[in-house]
């Protein structure tokens, strides 16, 4: 809800200084009745979460390599070894710019969440919206720092620069699944 409320903002300037349609002030009472909401002064009726669509999730190393890559969604299609290079250097720019990495990334209806623990990044391509997808996040990430053998594993992987396959992680499939697929 309140990625939809900044990218309105705009729009809400740009009534306030023209004459409107009909529909166009539709438009602007919604959002109106959004601000409202967010300042106090109008109740809550009903919040509904709607569940994020999951399409990708990928554990990077240091500098963007990549770990491993689980696709949730026959649409992807890209190549996950480049999606990553290309989170990783935008990371590195930000943390360059900012003195902070990147946590979110908004491409179109797709978000990119991302959190790093010790030398890796875990990045979690969605459609949909961010709350609940940055819960499904944490837990994964907590669930990797908290087992030893996982973070051992991905070391090992990271040292021999290579993907790390669903198949020489047995275990790993029904956590993700657990975490991303059956809380949807």
């Amino acid at each position: 809800m309140n990625t939809s409320i900044l990218e309105q903002l705009g729009e809400l300037e740009s009534y306030k200084s023209k004459k409107m349609t009909i529909s166009e002030r539709f438009n602007l009472a919604s959002l109106d009745e959004t601000m409202d909401l967010m300042q106090g002064r109008r109740e809550i009726n009903s919040t509904q979460l709607i569940n994020e669509e999951p399409i990708l999730l990928l554990i990077l190393a240091t500098g963007g390599v990549l770990l491993f890559s689980h696709s949730f969604a026959d649409e992807w299609r890209f190549d996950s070894e480049l999606f990553g290079v290309f989170l990783a250097a935008l990371n590195s720019i930000s943390d360059e710019i900012f003195s902070e990495g990147l946590d979110r990334v908004k491409f179109g209806q797709h978000t990119v969440l991302m959190e790093s623990i010790a030398n890796f990044s875990m990045c979690y391509l969605y459609k949909g919206q961010t709350y609940l997808a940055k819960q499904k996040l944490t837990n994964f990430t907590l669930l990797v720092q908290e087992n030893d053998s996982i973070e051992k594993i991905l070391e090992k992987f990271e040292k021999t620069s290579q993907v790390l396959q669903l198949n020489d992680f047995p275990f790993l499939k029904p956590l993700i699944t657990q975490i991303f697929i059956e809380n949807n």
